[in-house]
């Protein structure tokens, strides 16, 4: 079989494949994952034709026969039980350079492996799931290490980085139990995933040359406590230190520009963050589930605060916003529990659905005048809000908005307000009136069957009267009871 041809083939299936599907991170690394294999099955099928043996290995001759001074030997297969393994440094006179794919993979028996100097590549998988395996020697004449070569290394707690390698591979680590790394100054990138869910990685040295950190490189290192990331690092890809949960110092590059997708998301222990003046984007979730954040303030040229940014932050009790910013993303403050004041710049027009659901302890809150919409479940269940001032312009209040807002006992309404949504005030059992503007004209479901359940003021226990603007068309009160306009239907009588 043509090696080139089978990858070249499969690689056009997984494009068209790609076209057809949405690229989420699962899709990609779904992709990535079915091409490695490929790759890895190609070169072992190939492998297959002129093989030769040389005791307990298998191997193949590249750049040439046998016969030229130039021929060099790939190892395709070992089927020993050795637990040292010294891989040689010729065979029949010619130089081993290159371990194929898949070579020691899943051999439980070995411990340690001296590779000779002159090697120059080990391919994807090669000492994947080798559990036992816990030292090996790279000679700095390697130039490339593939992906998923030592992932699942359970036993592998150090590793020496060739000095002329410049990039890691995707997963080359994956599951290892490495402790430390020391990332040399010849490296420019670390791939996706590089050492995800290393465990018991506790030091992580970066160097100046360093430049793109992909995502997921250092994802669930629940053992990493601080990172340094060199200036030279231009990119930090989405999720990059996603869920190491002992993380507490972190110095991100001077000239950094964005923070992306869930780049801190579940770093538990991290109190507080540094940005640099540089960055100008923060993607949703970057600090969501940072439980210990107290702190945080944003650079200056920040203009939108990214969906879920902060969701669950719980120790949150202070955030400084600059006054470009414009938006807040949906879900950016939910079950912020400690949170009790916030200040929004007047540039604010927009505060997306769900934005301060949950916070708990926030007890006053000024929405901008250039908001025109308080979205669904907004300030859901901010129990301890006591009042509330909605701009002028506003025209509708989404479902649930202010649901379970228990402490709030007065809201003036705007008069350009039309719609209040489903369940918007439901369960604000301190708010004891209400004043329904000229303008608005849904109250309510239009499922007469499940009127009670849609009641805007649903449980509203000390309501006590709902006056209605005369100019109103749809809607009409008599001694504090909501009617429609004929007054013939009874919507809301408090208590």
């Amino acid at each position: 079989m043509n090696y080139r041809k089978y990858v070249s083939g499969c690689c056009g299936l997984l494009v068209t494949c790609a076209i057809g599907m949405s690229f989420n991170q699962n899709a990609l690394s779904s992709i990535d994952q079915i091409y490695q294999e490929t790759v890895v099955q190609a070169a072992e099928q190939e492998s297959g034709n002129n093989t030769l043996e040389w005791g307990d290995y298998e191997y193949k001759i590249e750049n040439g026969t046998e016969d030229e001074s130039v021929a060099t030997v790939m190892l395709t297969k070992y089927s020993g039980s050795d637990k040292e393994i010294i891989v040689p440094e010729e065979i029949n006179g010619m130089k081993v350079t290159h371990i194929g794919g898949s070579v020691f993979k899943n051999n439980i028996n070995i411990e340690t492996v001296i590779l000779p100097n002159g090697m120059q590549k080990i391919d994807s998988f090669a000492f994947s799931g080798c559990k036992s395996l816990k030292s090996i020697e790279l000679p700095d004449s390697v130039e490339q290490i593939g992906s998923s070569a030592f992932s699942s290394c359970e036993s592998l707690t150090t590793i020496t980085i060739p000095a002329n390698l410049t990039t890691i591979c995707t997963q080359t680590f994956l599951f290892s139990g490495l402790e430390s790394i020391s990332i040399p100054e010849t490296v420019k990138k670390i791939q996706t995933s590089a050492f995800d869910s290393c465990q018991s990685l506790e030091v992580v040295e970066l160097h100046e040359g360093l430049e793109i950190i992909e995502q997921g490189a250092f994802s669930d290192c629940k053992k990493l406590e601080s990172i340094v990331i060199p200036d030279s690092v231009e990119k930090i890809g989405y999720y990059a230190f996603n869920g190491d949960a002992a993380l507490c110092s972190v110095k991100l590059p001077d000239h950094l520009s964005i923070i992306q997708i869930g780049t801190f998301e579940n770093c538990k222990s991290l109190e507080s963050i540094d940005l640099p003046d540089s960055v100008t984007e923060i993607q949703s979730g970057a600090f969501a589930n940072c439980s210990s954040l107290k702190t945080f303030v944003f650079p200056d040229a920040v203009k939108y605060i990214g969906g879920t940014m902060f969701q669950g932050d719980t120790s949150l009790v202070s955030v400084q916003i600059p006054s470009g910013v414009n938006k807040v993303g949906y879900f950016a403050f939910q079950n912020c529990s400690s949170l009790e004041t916030i200040e929004l710049p007047e540039q604010v027009t927009k505060i997306e659905h769900g934005a301060f659901w949950g916070c708990s302890s926030l007890k006053e809150i000024e929405i901008p005048n250039g908001v025109t919409e308080i979205e669904s479940d907004t300030f859901k269940n901010c129990s301890m809000l006591t009042q509330m001032v909605i701009p002028d312009h506003v025209t509708k209040i989404g479902n649930e908005a202010f649901l379970g807002c228990s402490s709030i006992k007065s809201i003036k309404m705007p008069k350009e307000l039309t719609d209040i949504g489903n369940k918007a005030f439901a369960n604000c059992v301190s708010l004891q009136k209400i004043d329904i503007p000229a303008k608005v004209e849904k109250l309510t479901s239009d499922c007469q069957n499940m009127m009670e359940y849609y009641n805007a003021f649903l449980d509203c226990m000390s309501m006590t009267d709902i006056n209605v603007d005369v100019d109103n068309p749809s809607f009409a009160s008599v001694d504090g009871i909501l009617y429609d306009k004929s007054v013939q239907k009874m919507i809301l009588c408090p208590r």
